[in-house]
């Protein structure tokens, strides 16, 4: 696809995980460059449906990109020198509330070396906006670099493995685990928890043991309730173990889950949604 007349050229830097194989590009919404840029039009933007396009626009090109240093692609007319690869990344993906990542990333042995020696933190997208507008229209290639535009990305920790969605806030460890074990993407999760969950977390669904909210969730993703509950009595974290609350909450779960097994042997009669609303309060 070809872009219009009204189209520029902008470079960014951000934190990125690189351990994972993704690493994100550009936050969701509205966003400009400490140094004040872009000139001309307030702000950059991407949303779900621009970054669709930006998508598209990538999986036509077929050809990985290029992640190098210091964005020395762009450089290395002017200045002669040569541009190593730090690596590559094969697909892009949007999360809702996070931004656009870079996915299928692939770092050379180099470039995990320099990153978890700290000699490099940040990476540093090259994309083309509308001039208009401001409106994200594709991404070019990205950088490592030492030198952030923007406040808030994903630091690269080549030694870490961690979710985006967990390092910003939007998932709790527990909600990451439970995704893991369940087998279900922790973006289809998140989205199904702003979507079908919100405002009903303080309420109790069908299932004895969840709360409105948590059977939202397995209504949408059709997952099995009591499957989810294994899930939360496996996923513990170092966030129960410093809540009384959550701790409370596990207990619950567990005693749940006992009675069940029992049940399920014909040692007792069914468990009751009263006795679990009274059990431990």
């Amino acid at each position: 696809m070809a872009l219009n007349d009204h189209s520029a050229s902008a470079a960014l830097s951000f934190q990125v995980d690189a351990n994972q194989n993704r690493v994100q590009l550009l936050p969701a919404g509205t966003f400009r460059a400490r140094d004040g840029r872009p000139a001309g039009v307030y702000a950059w933007r991407i949303d779900r449906e621009i970054a669709q396009r930006v998508i598209e626009r990538f999986q036509a090109a077929k050809n990985p990109r290029v992640i190098d240093y210091e964005h020395q692609t762009l450089n290395s007319a002017e200045n002669g020198q040569p541009a190593p690869a730090a690596g590559w990344f094969t697909g892009m993906e949007w999360v809702d509330g996070v931004g656009l990542f870079a996915v299928g990333v692939m770092w050379t042995e180099r470039a995990k070396a320099m990153i978890r020696s700290n000699e490099y933190r940040y990476i540093s997208p090259v994309f083309r906006f509308d001039k208009h507008t401001g409106e994200v229209l594709e991404i070019i290639n990205a950088a490592l670099t030492n030198v952030p535009a923007l406040d808030g990305m994903l630091e690269v920790a080549a030694a870490r493995s961690e979710s985006p969605l967990l390092a910003s806030g939007l998932l709790t460890e527990t909600e990451l685990q439970v995704c893991r074990k369940l087998g279900v993407s922790e973006d289809a999760y998140y989205r199904t928890k702003m979507e079908d969950g919100a405002g009903r977390r303080d309420s109790y669904g069908q299932h004895p043991m969840l709360s409105n909210a948590q059977q939202a969730i397995c209504n949408s993703m059709m997952l099995n309730p009591d499957q989810y509950v294994q899930a939360l009595s496996e996923a513990r974290t170092a966030e129960w173990q410093n809540s009384p609350e959550l701790r409370a909450e596990f207990e619950r779960v567990e005693t749940y889950l006992a009675y069940r097994r029992a049940e399920d042997k014909g040692l007792v009669k069914s468990y009751g949604r009263k006795t679990l609303r009274n059990h431990g309060s």
